[in-house]
């Protein structure tokens, strides 16, 4: 009887400790579960942290393109030079843009963030931005581009500039109708 009760005793203490090993595997998981929240809470709080600052950048460059506009709308009154010099700032600013989105990919590289999923979904996204931005400049440069090759004309036109290659070609028409005409 004796080793009946010690066989069932040391049994019922083995249950006991199988059922301390699962609490403290249940136990280390909800540690780690916690951790991984905490490390992704901060993973949120960094990026929203870089993202803020990459919008405050994006801003003061949209107040001083407002401003310049405003000044060259001020000071300017030939509407076709006005609108060369508008093109003109419109394109440095998408240039000073698609630098501070460029920058910002750079920095979220370099950012010390726990989860590498995190880092790859945020780079994924400006990645995007980027070539938004990019395809603005490229927009706005071949808009001044074109307005430039405009007002050249035009004000060669209005004032009867011709550009040295121009001139050359009409002189040598004039020399050549003279040689043809002997």
């Amino acid at each position: 009887e004796v080793d009946e009760l010690t066989l069932k005793n040391t049994q019922k203490r083995l249950r006991i400790k199988g059922q301390e090993k699962d609490q403290i595997i249940q136990y280390n998981q909800q540690i780690l579960d916690l951790q991984l929240k905490q490390q992704e809470t901060a993973d949120r709080e960094l990026l929203t942290t870089l993202q803020k600052e990459k919008d405050r950048e994006l801003r003061l460059i949209d107040v001083a393109r407002n401003q310049q506009l405003e000044i060259l709308q001020e000071r300017e009154k030939d509407q076709a030079i006005y609108t060369l010099r508008a093109a003109e700032i419109e394109s440095q600013s998408a240039q000073a843009r698609l630098a501070v989105v460029k920058q910002f990919s750079t920095t979220l590289v370099e950012a010390d963030f726990s989860n590498n999923q995190t880092r790859l979904l945020a780079i994924e996204e400006n990645a995007n931005e980027i070539l938004s931005a990019d395809e603005n400049f490229l927009k706005q440069r071949e808009k001044l581009n074109k307005q430039f090759a405009k007002t050249t004309a035009d004000i060669e036109r209005q004032y009867n500039i011709k550009n040295w290659e121009q001139s050359r070609q009409d002189e040598l028409a004039i020399l050549q109708k003279q040689h043809e005409e002997i």
